[in-house]
This record gives structure tokens, sequence and C-alpha cells, in this order.
């Protein structure tokens, strides 16, 4: 069954001081850390895990009851969540900025023949200027 908390009584637990495990149904959990946790058993592995999704004094119930209902989409579909939480921040990690295929376009074009350092300069300054311009897509 779901929806077994309200948050009148998610703000009374947190008041209190969270002394146990409250559950919402849907493997939703309040923790005795006064954080929500996911509990679910991985599609890959067969073991049982927990992913948090946050503190309790900044994500409203509605707010984590929408997490953990993606969460178990993720599980449905033989996907564990915490595994593609955490290929998504490879992903992000691995991004590369303007600024840096910027700097690897020089050093490799620099090096040749007719780059004078007047050139290189100027090349340096051109793009140290554009990406002051362009700061939130030049990192």
């Amino acid at each position: 069954m779901h929806n077994k908390l309200t948050q009148t009584k998610v703000n009374g637990y947190i008041k209190a001081g969270v002394s146990k495990y409250h559950g919402d149904g849907g493997n939703l959990w309040l923790t005795t850390e006064a954080s929500w946790a996911f509990k679910f058993t991985s599609p890959v592995t067969g073991k049982t895990r927990q992913m948090g999704l946050g503190s309790a004094t900044t994500f409203s119930l509605a707010e984590v009851r929408e997490l953990a209902r993606e969460a178990r989409k993720l599980v449905a579909q033989g996907i564990d969540p915490i595994e593609q939480k955490n290929a998504s921040r490879l992903v992000v990690a691995n991004v590369i900025t303007f600024r840096e295929v910027a700097d690897k376009l020089f050093d490799e074009h620099s090096k040749r023949k007719g780059w004078s350092s007047k050139y290189r300069t100027l090349w340096r300054a051109t793009m140290r200027d554009y990406c002051s311009q362009q700061s939130a897509t030049c990192r």
C-alpha cells in the first residue's frame, strides 16, 4: 500500500527526532537520519540495496515519491537505479569543455610552421576574450 505517510507526519517525526525507519510504501522510507531512502532488490545483482534520495528537511514527501516512482520504473526495466545514477555522473565527468578543446587545438597547431609568437599570443588572447564573454559555455 502506497502513501502511508503524510507531510504532517514527516514533519512531526523530524521535529521529534526520527527514532526508526518509517515506510511510505512503494519502497520509500524515511530513515533515522531524517533522510529519504529507496530500498530495492537490484535486478542486476539480486542484492538488496538502498539509494539515498536526499534530506527530509530539503525534499518534500511529494518530491521523493516522484523520485521513488522513477526508480521503481528503472527496476521494472531491469536497471539498477544506483548504477544508472553512477553511469550518469561518469558521463558528465567526461564532458570536454570548449576551453579544453581550444587548448588542445592550440598546442597541436602552434607547433606548425607559420605560427609566430605574436600570432600565438593573439590567438590565445582571442580565445580568452571569447570565453570570458561566453562564460556559461566556455569553462
